[in-house]
């Protein structure tokens, strides 16, 4: 995230953005929202659930962010959605509700630990 900050930081002054660079309480407050909750609070909460839940469900995250975002628009600044993007969330719904629901079968009986330690290595 540094090095992208970095980069955007870079890119910006080169195209002389910052004559447009305006900070006002909103924005303080939404950097530190985005700072704070957004990436130190989303970043732990997503290693704590790398080690206690399945890497597939974990990574459902980034399908189910952008509806939240969406809700968020309509419920918090009245956004006004089109039908495409209801049909839009509804399949994203039902494809992580598919993903996280899904039983995988093992293909084969895992070997116990003495086992492979008693194989011939190659």
């Amino acid at each position: 995230m540094i090095a992208a900050g970095v980069f955007s930081a870079s890119l910006g002054s080169a195209l002389g953005q910052w004559p447009q660079f305006h900070l006002n309480r909103a924005a303080v407050g939404s950097l530190a929202w985005l700072i704070s909750g957004g990436s130190l609070l989303g970043y732990t909460g997503f290693i704590y659930l790398l080690e206690h839940v399945p890497v597939a469900k974990v990574a459902s995250y980034a399908y189910v962010n952008p509806v939240v975002a969406v809700l968020l628009g309509i419920f918090i600044l009245h956004e006004r959605p089109v039908l495409a993007e209801f049909a839009g969330m509804a399949g994203v719904v039902v494809a992580v509700f598919l993903l996280t629901t899904a039983q995988v079968k093992a293909k084969g009986k895992p070997l116990p630990i003495e086992e492979l330690e008693q194989m011939p290595a190659d």
